[in-house]
């Protein structure tokens, strides 16, 4: 669904400019709701933060698809907020998790698992919301995937069981004190880098490809050729190469920015590059969320807490200076501009510290 969002919101007449305010809104709420969110967490639970997070984004998708029928400009400004509830309940939720209960000897490899779930479902998924979106209409896509997101509550529901069950700390804060400079700078850069592959990338597709099936299968085809590749790099990183591949990952992720530079709205160079952007994410990713795990299990929620706060920080400065270059410049100047900030802040990743 997410890679559809910026050509639903364009389709609705909105500019770039002020899709660039929409993620700007939503990075200043994260930033004031992830420290409350942090402590629901922090006394009750990965549970609830799950829950409370698939709620949110079963919303976000009702508001979305009420936008969309009604065009009332209200909506939008509640999806805002609501997509930072959605975030911060469940990037919180899996960050303290997934450090406490995984297996420090095969952490790459279970990573490595979950994401490539995530892949063989994302195959299939664009494909069929591409369909829907051709067949029954943009409002039927939003609503059947609220509905799927809803029936990810039942897995969870007895997650904090495991591993000996949760066990809140009792001094939480709302500080960066709790993670080294060197990991704060990191995570900046990580997240700002992602953003504009993750979150600019499809807004690239939605004003060169405004084709609900294009964008579908480009987005299916990228995510097969990354399974494989993720496979071979989770083996790399739990022989103790975890580094190694981060700094292999982080350069072939600058590269890939740099060609999306060089992009066309022809339908297949911008299949290769998806490929080849999912590639080196996915080279990067496992051994970043691998360390990221690894200090987070030896210091706690309050690091997690503090990293957060600098990826909130991130977003609100890079959807800040894409949304003025938006308002102020051409599409092919806004791109370059993030595109090329993405492959030079992209190396930053490198302050992560070793394991």
């Amino acid at each position: 669904m997410g890679i559809f969002i910026p050509l639903l919101l364009l389709n609705k007449g909105l500019k770039l400019w002020q899709v660039c305010g929409f993620y700007v809104l939503y990075a200043l709420a994260k930033l004031c709701i992830n420290y409350p969110v942090t402590l629901l967490i922090n006394r009750y639970g990965a549970r609830l933060g799950l829950v409370s997070g698939y709620g949110a984004m079963a919303g976000f998708m009702v508001l979305l698809a009420l936008y969309m029928a009604s065009g009332q400009i209200w909506y939008l400004l509640l999806m805002a907020p609501l997509m930072a509830l959605q975030n911060s309940f469940l990037w919180n939720s899996q960050h303290l998790h997934i450090s406490r209960v995984m297996d420090a000897s095969r952490k790459s490899r279970d990573l490595a698992m979950m994401a490539n779930l995530g892949r063989v479902v994302g195959i299939f998924s664009p494909l069929i919301g591409g369909l829907i979106a051709i067949t029954l209409g943009p409002v039927w896509l939003v609503g059947i995937a609220a509905i799927i997101i809803l029936a990810a509550i039942i897995p969870v529901w007895h997650l904090d069981t495991l591993a000996g069950g949760h066990k809140p700390t009792n001094d939480l804060s709302y500080s960066f004190k709790y993670a080294p400079i060197r990991d704060l700078i990191a995570n900046f850069a990580f997240n700002s880098h992602v953003a504009v592959g993750v979150m600019v990338w499809p807004i690239y597709l939605a004003v060169f490809v405004p084709n609900f099936g294009k964008i579908g299968i480009i987005a299916s085809v990228a995510t097969a050729i990354g399974v494989v590749v993720l496979h071979v790099v989770a083996k790399r990183g739990d022989s103790g190469k975890s580094y190694q591949v981060l700094i292999e990952g982080t350069a072939g992720s600058s590269l890939v920015h740099v060609g999306r530079i060089l992009a066309s709205s022809n339908p297949i160079t911008i299949t290769i590059i998806s490929a080849l952007y999912d590639i080196a994410l996915s080279y990067q990713l496992n051994p970043w969320t691998s360390l990221y795990y690894a200090h987070a299990r030896k210091r706690g929620i309050n690091y997690i807490m503090s990293m957060e706060i600098a990826g909130d920080a991130a977003y609100v400065f890079l959807w800040g200076i894409l949304g003025i270059f938006a308002y102020f410049s051409h599409n092919t100047v806004f791109f370059t501009v993030a595109f090329s900030f993405a492959a030079a802040v992209a190396w930053l990743c490198l302050f992560m510290r070793r394991e």
